[in-house]
């Protein structure tokens, strides 16, 4: 879940209502959504469930941040004093605790401790698919919504900085990377993004492209299953 650090790079500007392209894919201009069609789009879906009783369960928030149609999607850059992901770009959360009831709370709890946002501040629009992060840790994502600016409160030996990151962006051809790397003999195409001087990659990027397959249907390949985990959706790469 994560991003290592690229310079040379400024973010793109996102503004309401704007309306952008997805590469070759795109069929027409894009609107970014409501927030109830987020909700329906997430809730219309079968979502893939990972079943790993060895493997710790996490769960993160992807935070849409903002008024309607003008939603900044909230990512951390973590600090090298954390065990995993050193200095990488992530959503907020963390591993399931006792006091945890559910895998919402866990999201819901991890993030008000790492950037201060309450959870009576965030309005839960859903889930979607379990991945397993490279550092093998069955994770939960959920989307949320909170309105914005917002005083944010980093813990500050996890959370390095904050980023607020268009919606957009994420979508805007010249912020994708898409690249193919060679696992275990095997071709793999990967996709992250640009941010400023940030690429968000791993994980997190595998999220952020799932979510906008979701929210924006049709305008990105399918999701492909990785053939190391027999039908399972994993962190790897999708197969070429």
């Amino acid at each position: 879940m994560g991003s290592k650090s690229k310079s040379g790079h400024s973010p793109a500007s996102g503004g309401r209502g704007g309306q952008y392209r997805v590469g070759m894919q795109a069929r027409g201009p894009i609107r970014q959504p409501k927030l109830r069609d987020v909700g329906k789009a997430l809730g219309g879906r079968e979502r893939a469930v990972i079943v790993r009783p060895e493997l710790p369960i996490a769960a993160v928030l992807l935070l849409l941040a903002g008024p309607e149609g003008d939603y900044r999607v909230i990512f951390t850059k973590r600090t090298s004093k954390v065990e995993h992901h050193k200095g990488e770009i992530s959503f907020p959360g963390g591993v399931r605790e006792p006091v945890d009831k559910t895998l919402e709370q866990t999201a819901l709890r991890e993030t008000h401790e790492e950037v201060g946002v309450k959870p009576t501040d965030v309005k839960v629009l859903g889930a979607f698919d379990d991945i397993v992060t490279r550092s093998n840790i069955h994770v939960t994502p959920f989307v949320g919504w909170m309105a914005y600016p917002y005083e944010f409160k980093p813990f500050a030996d996890e959370v390095a900085e904050i980023l607020p990151v268009p919606l957009p962006h994420l979508l805007l051809p010249e912020n994708i990377i898409d690249e193919t790397r060679e696992v275990d003999g095997k071709k793999f195409k990967m996709r992250s993004y640009k941010y400023g001087d940030h690429i968000i990659f791993g994980a997190t990027a595998m999220m952020v492209r799932r979510f906008l397959d979701i929210v924006y249907p049709g305008l990105a390949e399918p999701w492909q299953m990785s053939p190391r985990a027999n039908g399972v959706p994993q962190s790897g790469p999708p197969p070429l």
